[in-house]
């Protein structure tokens, strides 16, 4: 059957449509591909007095101030914890002499400061749905063998109950780094017994993982206290951990990395339940994924 002239024209205006949308979408998505800012993890290598956070994208970290979404609140804020309330999330300000306690409120972010007077290095902030908020002090004391850092572990209430007033300082429980709620309102951390469970009311702890003298830096627990790496000097490795969130007493060892000079004594960070990096020259981090069989394995590696 042969198409008369119109249906001809028809089709002809028809495919060019048809065209003009299939450039236009692919222009589109091009351009977006290319002017969209890509995506980042925000990770922070532990200073002696603070942390220095990281944006990895690809294969290129650059240094920033802040975690992710604080770049806007003044002062600026150099650690974070899990939102405490819709509104309300408990984060560590660096100050001239020390660190600062204070919560960034709503959705214009009010900087509301607690512990004004405090100018203790404080980091690793971590949060209770109470209002409890622990974190990690450094201070520097002389001994008969001279000048000595020591990490301690202090807790604070932000909201006390009945109408009282708020503390004046925060509470010490014990010595070590890095804690992190659990849900029966314990904590994890680590210290120079390796990684322990601390209750913050009796202030008692038990040790989980035994790992003597274990560097500040080159452990870490993940936010939500389900994974934790930590260095094996004997061995030379980073072995990876999970750790029951409910009940912080069953701990399950998934793997190590292996094969690597000197890898169990450098810094380390989480960038999600399952991936982490590890610093491994000066300015040269490498990237690892921990698959769902346990195996540790190196994705890439990104610079400075």
């Amino acid at each position: 059957m042969s198409l008369t002239r119109a249906q001809k024209i028809l089709i002809g205006v028809g495919i060019v449509l048809i065209l003009v949308i299939v450039i236009s979408v692919a222009g589109y998505f091009y351009f977006k591909s290319v002017t969209t800012k890509p995506n980042e993890i925000r990770f922070a290598m532990v200073e002696r007095t603070g942390k220095q956070w990281y944006a990895l994208s690809g294969h290129k970290v650059i240094k920033v101030e802040s975690p992710f979404g604080m770049d806007s609140v003044n002062p600026i804020v150099r650690d974070v914890a899990l939102p405490l309330k819709s509104s309300d999330v408990p984060v560590l300000v660096r100050v001239s002499n020390g660190s600062q306690l204070a919560v960034v409120r709503g959705s214009k972010k009010v900087f509301v400061p607690f512990l004004p007077n405090d100018t203790s290095y404080k980091v690793d902030i971590t949060d209770r749905p109470d209002g409890m908020v622990a974190f990690s002090e450094y201070s520097i004391a002389t001994s008969t063998g001279g000048v000595e850092g020591k990490w301690t572990l202090a807790s604070y209430s932000l909201y006390p109950q009945g109408g009282l007033a708020p503390e004046t300082k925060a509470l010490l429980i014990g010595n070590g780094f890095s804690p992190r709620f659990v849900a029966d309102g314990s904590l994890v951390a680590i210290n120079s017994e390796g990684l322990v469970r601390v209750d913050p009311t009796s202030i008692g702890h038990s040790v989980l993982i035994n790992r003597p003298n274990v560097q500040y830096g080159t452990a870490a627990i993940s936010q939500d206290a389900t994974r934790v790496l930590l260095p094996n000097s004997v061995a030379k490795t980073i072995d990876f951990f999970s750790i029951d969130a409910k009940h912080a007493n069953s701990i399950s060892y998934i793997g190590s990395i292996q094969g690597e000079k000197v890898v169990g004594a450098v810094p380390v960070a989480f960038l999600s339940d399952t991936s982490f990096v590890a610093e491994q020259a000066p300015g040269v981090f490498t990237v690892y994924d921990v698959g769902k069989t346990g195996i540790i394995s190196k994705t890439h590696t990104a610079t400075l």
